[in-house]
């Protein structure tokens, strides 16, 4: 089999075009994942240094109600990092109004997946139930985000800001007169 030169050329821009496009979401979700580390561990740690005093004990179920919601919030939140083409904060913000919105999804999809995965830590068997429901487990909550939050969603988008491309306004063009 041959390959001429120029389906070479076309071929190494489609995969560089196709890597340039996945590369600009890098600072995207380097932002997300530093906030959602920072919103996770920061009060953690806040907890388990008061626990010492005690006053920690009763901020025990605080934190875990608040990890529990920044992680619901998280499933969709890339998906919407790449869908709107948001930033990491923008997107958490987007994420958590449609949460507002649909949070009987995010409850489903979180009750779904914590399932799976207590299913998957059942010896012998939970390894064939993990292998089964993995198509599942990484599908659905991008199949919800577009089908029924998306659809059904009231707010609006949070406006990307596009600074590789720029629009430019159409050439007017001059006609002749008729008399």
């Amino acid at each position: 089999i041959t390959i001429s030169k120029r389906e070479r050329s076309v071929t190494y821009r489609w995969c560089t075009s196709g890597l340039n496009l996945a590369l600009s979401y890098v600072p995207s979700f380097i932002m997300y994942g530093i906030i959602v580390f920072l919103a996770l561990f920061v009060p953690m740690l806040i907890t388990f240094a008061l626990i010492l005093v005690l006053v920690g004990f009763l901020l025990l179920p605080v934190v875990f109600v608040w990890g529990v919601f920044i992680t619901l919030l998280s499933i969709i939140a890339p998906y919407v990092i790449v869908n709107e083409k948001l930033g990491g904060l923008a997107a958490l913000k987007r994420t958590y109004a449609l949460f507002k919105e649909h949070w009987q999804w995010f409850l489903a999809i979180g009750s779904l997946l914590l399932i799976i995965s207590i299913l998957s830590a059942i010896p012998f068997i939970g390894q064939i139930i993990s292998i089964l429901l993995t198509v599942v487990y990484f599908c659905m909550p991008p199949i919800v985000y577009s089908r029924f939050m998306l659809a059904k969603s009231t707010t609006t988008a949070v406006p990307a800001v596009e600074k590789s491309v720029k629009t430019k306004a159409p050439k007017k063009v001059a006609t002749a007169k008729k008399k």
